[in-house]
């Protein structure tokens, strides 16, 4: 998933629901967040189980389905995808990293169909340079 905590754009796992009578959503983040944000400004906290912090469904920003085994599933996979992610973007020339043409493309169409998923912006942004 992944989940605005601290001010800040994270990607972690989706551990499952707070233990009752809370109905905050339990998730693992690729990176802890600093100690202090772990229960202001962004909402959450952490209960122990797992390094899991508790958020609130509004912090949801994109989910996933259910990852194959060869996805990650804890920090440290995480980190290593991160670190490779990072490689490869700084390998992309500046016109890959340009949002210009996907909000130019986002504020074309009518705001009822105005959205955007990760998946549908990384093919805007990128399939062009992937696939020359």
């Amino acid at each position: 998933v992944e989940v605005w905590h601290a001010n800040n754009l994270h990607v972690g796992t989706f551990r499952g629901r707070a233990p009752s009578p809370s109905r905050a959503l339990l998730v693992e983040l690729a990176a802890p967040p600093p100690p202090a944000a772990s229960s202001a400004d962004g909402g959450g906290g952490n209960d122990g189980r797992d390094g899991a912090i508790k958020i609130d469904a509004g912090q949801l920003v994109g989910v996933w389905p259910e990852p194959p085994a060869s996805l990650p599933s804890s920090p440290s996979e995480w980190a290593a995808v991160h670190d490779s992610a990072a490689a490869l973007l700084a390998d992309l020339p500046p016109p890959a990293l340009d949002l210009r043409p996907l909000w130019t493309r986002l504020l074309a169409q009518p705001a009822k169909r105005r959205a955007v998923t990760p998946d549908a912006a990384a093919r805007v942004l990128f399939a062009p340079f992937l696939s020359a």
